[in-house]
């Protein structure tokens, strides 16, 4: 039987970037990065909730999570967990806020 020596460990930061058609534009499109490995798939999820979500999107290695038309005037938390090599998650690290002002 192998043994993995790569532990499943949640991502430990998150950092976002935000863009806006005009100053105008009651919307805005943010875009998410972690800590990513490079190599594992994770799961991300944009929610106004503080709770740890169940599940959430899953995206492939290297990716960034992007939030297109999101409101200037809502508080948004973003959540991200990876998916380790057995199929089994980490916990998810969030909520990490990502909003306008």
């Amino acid at each position: 039987m192998a043994s993995s020596t790569t532990t499943c460990v949640q991502p430990a930061y998150a950092t976002y970037t935000k863009t806006t058609s005009s100053t105008l534009s009651s919307t805005f499109d943010a875009t998410v990065s972690w800590d990513n490995d490079g190599v594992s798939a994770y799961e991300t999820v944009l929610t106004i909730s503080s709770a740890p979500p169940a599940s959430g999107q899953l995206t492939i290695a290297g990716q960034k999570a992007i939030y297109i038309g999101l409101s200037k005037t809502v508080n948004y938390n973003f959540f991200v967990r990876k998916r380790c090599a057995d199929n089994t998650f980490s916990d998810f690290y969030g909520p990490y806020p990502i909003k306008w002002n």
